[in-house]
Formats: C-alpha cells, sequence, structure tokens
C-alpha cells in the first residue's frame, strides 16, 4: 500500500511539472510561440520529442500538419527532430487551440 501510494504521489509531481509547461530546461513556450499546440508527447531520459501541431487548411476542409520536435532536457533547446520515425504527419483536422503566453515568456527562451 505504501509503495502504491509513493508511486502515485511521484506521478503527481511528474504530472503537475509536464502540465506547468516545462521538463526539465525543455519549455513549452518556446516551441508553441503563441502559434502552434503540441499534441504528442515522448520522454526519454535525456531527451523529450513532441509533436507540434500547424494548420495548414482553410475554414471549409480541416487539415493539419504535426512535426517532430527534440529538446535536451539539460539544454532547452527545441529543434527539428529528424531522426523521427514518422516524420511530419498530416492530420483530417483542425489542431487544438493554442494557450497563449506573454511575449516576456517567449522572449526569456534560449
Amino acid at each position: 500500500m505504501h509503495v502504491a501510494f509513493a508511486v502515485l504521489v511521484a506521478v503527481s509531481i511528474f504530472v503537475a511539472s509536464v502540465y506547468t509547461g516545462a521538463v526539465g530546461k525543455c519549455r513549452t513556450e518556446c516551441v508553441e510561440l503563441n502559434k502552434y499546440k503540441i499534441v504528442r508527447v515522448y520522454l526519454q531520459e535525456k531527451l523529450v520529442h513532441i509533436g507540434l501541431c500547424r494548420n495548414v487548411s482553410n475554414t471549409i476542409k480541416p487539415q493539419a500538419h504535426v512535426f517532430p520536435f527534440v529538446c535536451h532536457r539539460d539544454l532547452g533547446v527545441w529543434t527539428m527532430d529528424e531522426n523521427d520515425e514518422e516524420g511530419i504527419v498530416e492530420f483530417p483536422r483542425f489542431c487544438p487551440e493554442v494557450n497563449k503566453v506573454s511575449a516576456e515568456m517567449i522572449d526569456a527562451c534560449p
């Protein structure tokens, strides 16, 4: 019972840290830039892999592309993930709404 509680607490802390927009030094606002939305996350020991959604259609027919990005947790710099097996993926729907942050937060990105 105590082990299960400890695991639950550890997972809750991890989820809270991801929800606040950062994993290590990798901050979500530094890749979303008030324009795009993260729709996929894959965590490794030192790397954060994400899929960044961008709408590419008009309002009549939904179409989006998801671009792979990666960030080293100790550096906090996002780059295109050229090792991603899927590459750029098309989706027949609009991206989720972007959560806007202040320009000061984006200006503070590495």
